[in-house]
């Protein structure tokens, strides 16, 4: 089998051979026709993995075809071991038992649990946003820790767990937060996150999506980049000096005002725990289809 799964530097991504390695170990020595299809929002990207798809705990998102797909229509090629949530599955229209959380849920049994805790607010932005603006900035004002989704796993894991608690743009820093036992707290700084996966998730442990909204900000040099293309596109670039002297007042508020906003969401202490019920559950299951996946595909034959 081969393991499919977005290969950018992104924290969650990352995760799948650190996860699946571990439980199926001997299962990708060989590419023989067939692709487990792991952890991620990669379900629209299926035209991109020829061969025998195996699904374990992937999902969809159903923002813009350009960013995340689309759904496929012949499901022939596909075996659907587990999906992320019940949201993924009624858009695939396969059996909502099929439908038990994210597969990241499975470190809990890898992970070495620590209670020493070193920052009391930890705060991760999704790899997307990272590029806009200086988070690390952001951070010092508040005199919070920052969590960069961009370095290694390793790393990542080890500051959540010192974190007394995380506030996160990036949905497998609260997943992951959540298994540890990490009170955690979504926000979102840019239209683009994907809300659907969210609620995927969320939904399958019994929560709710109630994100934080940040008023959207750049950087300097990104602003810069987005105005001459904005402005060069429409025969503009004269105006730039004046259009970036606006913006750079309007931006300096924004900054001001998200300040103020994470203050008062952190002093709040509206932070969030799934049901430890409900982990416990989920994780059961999870391992009762990964036993199912062996069996169905021993990795005598499938490996």
């Amino acid at each position: 089998m081969k393991l499919q799964y977005h290969l950018g530097k992104n924290f969650g991504d990352q995760l799948n051979p650190l996860i699946f390695d571990h439980y199926l170990p001997g299962y990708f020595q060989n590419d023989n026709g067939f692709v487990l299809m792991g952890i991620g929002s990669i379900l629209g990207f299926h035209d991109k993995f020829p061969g025998k798809k195996v699904v374990f705990s992937s999902g969809y998102d159903a923002g813009l075809p350009s960013t995340y797909g689309v759904l496929p229509e012949d499901k022939s090629d596909f075996d659907f071991i587990c999906v992320r949530g019940p949201k993924t599955a009624a858009l695939l229209g396969i059996d909502p038992k099929l439908a038990i959380t994210d597969g990241a849920l499975l470190l809990k049994d890898i992970v070495i649990k620590s209670n020493e805790k070193k920052f009391k607010i930890a705060l991760m932005p999704h790899a997307g946003s990272e590029e806009f603006y200086d988070h690390q900035a952001l951070c010092d004002e508040l005199g919070w820790q920052y969590i960069s989704p961009r370095w290694e796993v390793d790393q990542v894991l080890e500051m959540i767990q010192q974190s007394e608690c995380l506030i996160t743009e990036a949905m497998h820093g609260a997943i992951v937060a959540d298994t540890l036992r990490v009170p955690w707290m979504a926000y979102q700084g840019f239209k683009t996150i994907g809300q659907f996966k969210w609620q995927d998730w969320c939904l399958s442990m019994g929560m709710k999506y109630q994100p934080v909204y940040l008023s959207p900000y750049f950087s300097e040099a990104k602003r810069e980049e987005l105005l001459q293309l904005k402005l060069s596109k429409f025969g503009l670039a004269f105006l730039t000096p004046v259009i970036k002297s606006m913006v750079s007042v309007q931006m300096q508020r924004r900054w001001e005002q998200n300040l103020v906003t994470l203050q008062h969401v952190n002093a709040s202490g509206n932070f969030q725990l799934s049901d430890p019920r409900i982990l416990g559950v989920r994780h059961l299951q999870l391992l009762e289809r990964i036993h199912f996946l062996k069996e169905k595909y021993p990795v005598e034959k499938f490996g």
